[in-house]
This record gives structure tokens, C-alpha cells and sequence, in this order.
């Protein structure tokens, strides 16, 4: 997988979420935002929670479930159209098993 994430990241088949550190979640924080902006849906399937909860206060969003989340993502720029812009993760706080995550968005052009 391209993009920046902090470090190798285990599989999700052999570390279940249930038994995953803060460090690990983080991590995927990371892998999802960078699957989120290349397009890469399975990556994102792969690191995302059954329940998993998507809110963007700024644009009115609060979406469940992987099905809705990636037709957000997919209403921004059709996969074939290519990457979305940059999405670095600039703050993740762990709260049990869920992450709470603030990114920036970056055009990719510019950088």
C-alpha cells in the first residue's frame, strides 16, 4: 500500500480489534485515511469495524456502517477519477476501541 502510514501494520485477520493496542488503532486510523484518498476500498473495509461511524460536523455528516461511508466517499470523486486530495491525520485520541481523528486536507497539486 502506498501513502504514509507510521509503521507496518498487522493484518486485521490476525489481530482482531478486541485485542488490538492504542498503538495499532491509530495506525489504522492512518491506513484508512490514506485508503479513504486513493480509493482503495477493500484497504478501507479492511480496517473499519462493522458500526464504524463517520461524523464531519463542518459538512453536516454522521454516517454508519461501511456501505454509507464509502458512498460519501465515492460522492466526492468517482474511483476511476482517480485520488482525492492529500488526508493527513494531525490529531487521534483513543477512547476504548474507537479513535477519534481530526485531518487536514492538502491539494495534491500543491502539496
Amino acid at each position: 500500500m502506498t501513502g504514509q502510514v507510521g509503521y507496518p501494520l498487522p493484518s486485521p485477520t490476525e489481530t482482531p480489534l478486541s485485542a488490538t493496542s492504542p498503538d495499532i488503532l491509530v495506525s489504522r486510523t492512518n491506513a484508512i485515511m490514506t485508503a479513504w484518498e486513493l480509493g482503495d476500498t477493500e484497504t478501507y473495509r479492511s480496517h473499519c469495524a462493522e458500526n464504524v461511524r463517520m461524523t464531519i460536523p463542518a459538512y453536516g455528516l454522521d454516517v454508519v456502517g461501511f456501505s454509507a461511508i464509502w458512498g460519501v466517499r465515492v460522492s466526492m470523486k468517482p474511483l476511476a477519477d482517480g485520488s482525492l486530495d492529500i488526508h493527513t491525520v494531525t490529531t487521534a485520541v483513543v477512547e476504548g476501541l474507537s479513535v477519534r481523528a481530526r485531518s487536514h486536507g492538502s491539494a495534491r497539486s500543491s502539496g
